[in-house]
């Protein structure tokens, strides 16, 4: 085993749940030449995604968000569906394209993309509303990693003495190997997981390190893990 896991089962030992520090590195998918930015809803469709990108990228330091700003992220072809999952759950999966463009022209096309998954204790209706905001924040926050990253340290729950073959072992097992920069093994873990027993925290955890996947590439060098 790991020392990363050992380390993390036994400061878990000290109860039901802890949590551990893991790094996040900063991994751009483009370089923005400009710290100003002008983020355009080409498509009407795109309008609460712009919104939201633009709060995201504003937030930054050292970025600024400028209507006039010759650097531009225009977004476009904005797409969200959600179907039942099973009995109670429904599950969306939303798409936005973003063309960055400079005074040169398109510099580079990005997609974010997101998936959630939540339960419809109180109706379809509003369970979709839900879904289609909490869609929208994470399709947003894909793109601002995508054009202005931050390294972060975040702060994953893991769990003490988890049953074998469990969601919690798996969880574990996920973690770890984020901590290792393993995220091809995460993912894999993060979803075994989830396919135990799905619940949304755990879909936005295998949501997270996708994303993040998809960006970096997987480790080369193999993997310790046994499938």
């Amino acid at each position: 085993m790991r020392h990363s896991l050992i380390g993390i089962l036994a400061m878990g030992l000290v109860g039901c749940a802890a949590r551990v520090p893991v790094r996040v590195p900063a991994a751009p998918s483009v370089q923005v030449p400009t710290t100003a930015i002008a983020v355009i809803a080409v498509d009407r469709d795109c309008r609460e995604i712009a919104d939201r990108l633009a709060d995201a990228l504003h937030d930054l330091d050292g970025m600024s968000v400028q209507p006039d700003a010759p650097t531009r992220l225009n977004l476009y072809a904005c797409n969200s569906a959600w179907t039942p999952e099973s009995e109670g759950v429904v599950e969306g999966r939303s798409v936005a394209i973003a063309a960055l463009t400079t005074s040169d022209g398109v510099a580079a096309h990005l997609l974010g993309a997101a998936r959630h998954i939540d339960r419809a204790g109180e109706g379809p209706v509003r369970a979709s509303k839900r879904v289609q905001a909490q869609l929208d924040g994470e399709v947003a926050h894909d793109l601002a990693e995508q054009v202005a990253p931050v390294s972060t340290v975040v702060r994953r729950r893991v769990y003490a003495d988890p049953s074998n073959d469990s969601a919690r072992q798996y969880h574990n097992l996920a973690v770890a190997a984020e901590r290792d920069g393993r995220l091809d093994d995460a993912v894999w873990w993060a979803r075994l997981a989830w396919e135990r027993n799905p619940t949304v925290r755990r879909a936005r955890y295998v949501s997270e390190l996708t994303r993040r996947l998809a960006r970096t590439g997987p480790v080369s060098g193999g993997s310790l893990s046994v499938r």
